[in-house]
């Protein structure tokens, strides 16, 4: 995964929080193939092997355990190296990475200054800096689950007949439902049947990794600030595991409340808050979800 934070810097701290909710997020899609249809793998751990700054002086603290690469792309974005990307080399060739090919990484994450919504390629996600950090003690960080699943291939469902409310739904719920979980499931069963896979759309030139799994041995999740490069390791499934089941109830504050910064206020079938705190102001995106952005 590659973690794109252009101007802000990071505590070691911060980082550590950013891998530990990064990695809780994919789970709850994980979990839905877990067990399910002869999935080979019985865990899939995500672990942080890379950052990319415009200046190394915004990781704070030890950068030890992660490489730290300062390229930057014609944007002016800083970068991962293509050589160490997933989706750039799905023949698994990475005799150019420098960092060696257990350091390539398979998906990435960017966050951006200032970004409302988000958006999910086959090389990971793109979610708001300001967002994710204020949204990393929650349960389900629900923009980023919506793009991973763009990640996985599910597409946006608006009128699916008798079902409202799901998170490929954007704005519709704030967790991954078991509709979801059945439309992953499906995705994925019918790729692992494909006798030959196609290569997937690939992104300009750098942050990439498409969603993919290794049998290496877990390393330890490192993280540091700005962009994170990471790869997943999964260990070799031993023994069938229980049918992933996941909660539908609600997780929406109460009518009453007051939505942080970047927090949903409003859409159809929202039920909860729609009051923004102080010096934001409630902007609809779409008609199922509105943000509190600030003014």
């Amino acid at each position: 995964m590659a973690e794109l934070m252009p101007t802000a810097s990071i505590t070691v701290a911060e980082r550590t929080k950013i891998a530990s909710a990064y990695n809780a997020q994919y789970q709850k899609w994980f979990k839905w193939l877990y067990g399910y249809n002869g999935f080979p793998y019985d865990e899939v751990k995500v672990n942080v092997v890379a950052y990319a700054v415009k200046d190394k002086s915004q990781l704070q603290g030890s950068t030890d355990g992660y490489e730290v690469y300062t390229e930057l792309d014609a944007d002016g974005v800083p970068m991962c190296p293509v050589a160490c990307a997933r989706d750039a080399h799905l023949d698994g060739d990475y005799s150019n990475c420098e960092a060696g090919a257990g350091r390539h990484y398979d998906h990435s994450l960017w966050l951006k200054d200032g970004l409302e919504g988000g958006f999910g390629h086959n090389w990971g996600q793109e979610v708001g800096r300001e967002y994710f950090m204020n949204n990393l003690d929650s349960d389900n960080i629900h923009i980023l689950l919506h793009e991973m699943g763009h990640t996985f291939a599910l597409d946006d469902y608006w009128t699916p007949t008798g079902i409202t409310k799901f998170i490929m739904l954007a704005g519709a719920s704030m967790e991954i439902t078991d509709f979801d979980g059945w439309m992953y499931r499906n995705c994925s069963s019918k790729s692992s049947t494909d006798a030959a896979p196609a290569s997937s759309e690939s992104k300009p030139t750098t942050n990439t990794a498409a969603p993919t799994t290794k049998t290496t041995t877990p390393k330890p999740s490192t993280t540091s600030t700005k962009a994170i490069t990471a790869k997943l390791a999964s260990s070799k499934k031993a023994t069938a595991a229980k049918a992933p089941v996941t909660q539908v109830t609600s997780t929406e504050n109460a009518a009453s409340a007051e939505v942080a910064a970047w927090g949903q206020c409003g859409g159809n079938n929202w039920a909860g808050a729609t009051k923004c705190a102080s010096g934001t102001k409630c902007i609809k995106q779409n008609d199922y979800y509105s943000q509190c952005v600030a003014n």
